[in-house]
């Protein structure tokens, strides 16, 4: 377990909450939008991440897969 003392943890404390703050600003259109860039995903392919799930639990639980298949 890593051990911080009470000064950095206070620093780490006062940095998420200016992150938070600014955030909160930028989203109600109160901040200098030129001052932030905001990074995200163009396309999120919803029907791959489910498949890659299903393929994540066939792999995982073949067996209680292949019980739930019998039973239909």
């Amino acid at each position: 377990m890593i051990k911080l003392d009470k000064g950095v943890m206070s620093k780490v404390a006062d940095s998420v909450k200016r992150g938070l703050k600014e955030a909160i600003a930028y989203a109600d259109g109160k901040s200098n939008k030129k001052k932030f860039r905001v990074h995200g995903a163009k396309k999120i392919d919803v029907k791959a991440i489910r498949l890659q799930r299903q393929f994540f639990v066939i792999k995982r639980e073949p067996r209680a897969v292949q019980k739930a298949l019998h039973s239909v």
